[in-house]
């Protein structure tokens, strides 16, 4: 088997502030593969996008955030590496999609100029890695009116649109990994698929991969390899898509499948604790049907439970 494209070891975010720290995400253990679709699932508030940023410390300076473990991309850990480097790395190794593009894209460059960002000076090129112009690169991803898209400023544009030119900018560069966080959060029913079938397509053609962001099961059972579940900041079980629909493990992710969340954006009452106000233990056991007394005072770790399979409940079965 080929190495991982990424592989996240022991991974914790903390958040300190002047009232003290609290600890958002925890003990974050999986690996992508090259070519892979892995999808990232749970409920707001769950820490997945905490996670997201965490991999590429993609936080403000002086936020407040501290990330520690091992984040291996390439035979490095990125987590080491300083912001030059980080920079080079996001800029044509690893590329985002974003849920708000009005929060992202800079308002005083035209899009053109911010779609050959991802480009210049990276050793990615248009010519290199991709046979697109830019205004045929948002055509594929439904603007019809290219020409004009290119010499807009951000504010000029509606939020799908400037959704869909994210996604064209990941795209364009051709990168090994696509971290796409709700990527299709700004666009309307019709056009949600194309732009994910446009994603998949382009992991397909450049055998990268893709950290998926969900919070629709239907979505990731459409375009997913493996599935991670992520409640209040803990990865609960990791399952290869068709176990993890035909079978789930953990008792939440039971309910998030048992509970219709495939056809509703619905989910059922399990909305994960604030991390300001974790429970003691088992950070689920305040509304699980199998708690146990030891699961009130001891956290459950990850364990394998198949060559595959790996769930963070001793009474799973």
């Amino acid at each position: 088997m080929d190495a991982p494209v990424l592989e996240v070891k022991n991974l914790g975010v903390q958040y300190s502030d002047r009232d003290g720290a609290i600890r958002i995400v925890e003990d974050i253990n999986f690996s992508v593969q090259p070519g892979q679709v892995f999808a990232l699932i749970g409920e707001s508030g769950s820490g997945k996008s905490t996670l997201a940023y965490s991999l590429t410390r993609l936080f403000t300076p002086r936020s407040g955030y501290a990330v520690s473990g091992e984040v291996s991309f390439e035979g490095r850990n990125l987590l080491q590496l300083n912001e030059r480097l980080l920079r080079q790395v996001r800029q044509s190794k690893i590329r985002y999609i974003f849920q708000e593009p009005s929060q992202v894209l800079n308002p005083i460059y035209r899009i053109k100029t911010q779609y050959s960002f991802p480009l210049e000076g990276s050793g990615n090129s248009a010519a290199d890695h991709s046979p697109l112009a830019p205004a045929d690169i948002l055509g594929s991803v439904g603007i019809e009116n290219q020409d004009e898209v290119l010499r807009s400023y951000p504010h000029e544009l509606s939020g799908g649109t400037l959704q869909r030119v994210l996604i064209a900018m990941a795209l364009a560069a051709r990168p090994r990994l696509i971290i796409a966080d709700e990527p299709t959060s700004s666009v309307d029913a019709p056009l949600q698929y194309q732009l994910l079938d446009r994603i998949d397509q382009v992991r397909k053609d450049g055998c990268g991969s893709v950290l998926l962001i969900t919070h629709n099961l239907h979505v990731a059972h459409r375009y997913a390899d493996m599935i991670a579940v992520m409640y209040a900041g803990r990865i609960v079980e990791i399952a290869p898509k068709q176990n993890f629909f035909k079978s789930p493990l953990h008792p939440y992710a039971k309910a998030l499948v048992s509970g219709n969340y495939l056809e509703s954006d619905s989910a059922p009452n399990t909305a994960p604790p604030h991390p300001s106000n974790m429970p003691n233990g088992c950070k689920f056991h305040p509304v699980c049907a199998k708690a146990q007394s030891v699961c009130r005072t001891d956290e459950p770790q990850l364990v394998h439970v198949d060559i595959d399979r790996e769930v963070r409940c001793p009474f799973w079965k």
